[in-house]
């Protein structure tokens, strides 16, 4: 944000490397239990959209990755939304998907998955 605002320079990409392989492990591990935006899976949702929020039409090396990762986490939070027996806040993943829905990325599965919130939502 801060680089994005042009308060300080430097290279979000090379500064957050670190970060963003240990988000692309918890993507592909699937091991974590949350869900909340604060400390689960949406978490690293929104940090994803964060990440390519103002970069959405950028095509380098890390974007690209990030879109490809964004699809692997979109493909976990459906079988999280759609497993009965597991609690969730559809009202948090109704939020997350909307800004997912901003990045036109797989926009067909997000709108799948907003009506399925809806629904829950309003039940």
């Amino acid at each position: 944000w801060l680089i994005q605002n042009h308060y300080v320079e430097g290279d979000a990409d090379t500064i957050l490397a670190e970060f963003d392989w240990k988000i692309l492990i918890a993507i592909n591990d699937r091991n974590m239990n949350q869900t909340s935006i604060y400390r689960g899976i949406l978490g690293i949702a929104y940090y994803i959209y964060c990440r390519l929020c103002y970069r959405k039409d950028v095509e380098t090396s890390v974007t690209l990755t990030l879109k490809e990762y964004s699809i692997y986490l979109l493909d976990w939070l459906e079988e999280i939304l759609l497993d009965e027996e597991r609690e969730k806040d559809y009202n948090e993943f109704y939020f997350i998907l909307t800004l997912f829905h901003r990045l036109n990325i797989y926009n067909a599965k997000v709108i799948r998955l907003l009506e399925w919130c809806d629904r829950k939502i309003t039940k």
